[in-house]
């Protein structure tokens, strides 16, 4: 079995074309024939969930939930041949996660936190 390999595009600033950059990307990858996950992790301007059409639960439900890699895995939507997006999610309701530091928002009830899970700036995290 081949080691997946990732690629990360991320900016500080909106509106520099990483959407596009990333669904170019994963388009001539998935027409070579290499399966390939797209992850919509921009809960501001979550351009590829607008592209996979979708309103459906991500992986900011996921997070809250605390769900299992196969809940992951069912969330996960085919745009083609070997291309798949998963969404960033619902983002109007706000479900209470912080992502630096894992303390309920606004009163909001306990949700999940990514802080401290990044293995390096070249590796995926585990959340």
């Amino acid at each position: 079995m081949q080691t997946p390999s990732f690629i990360a595009c991320w900016s500080a600033h909106g509106g520099v074309g990483r959407t596009l950059a990333v669904w170019g990307v994963g388009r001539v990858l998935a027409a070579r024939g290499l399966r390939v996950l797209l992850v919509d992790l921009d809960l501001e301007a979550p351009g590829l969930t607008r592209i996979a059409a979708t309103d459906g639960e991500g992986i900011v439900e996921w997070a809250a939930s605390r769900g299992d890699a196969q809940a992951l895995v069912e969330r996960c939507v085919a745009i083609g041949e070997g291309l798949r997006v998963l969404p960033a999610g619902r983002l109007g309701a706000d479900i209470g996660i912080d992502w630096t530091g894992g303390r309920p928002r606004n009163g909001a009830r306990r949700g999940t936190s990514c802080a401290g899970r990044s293995r390096g700036p070249t590796s995926p995290t585990s959340c």
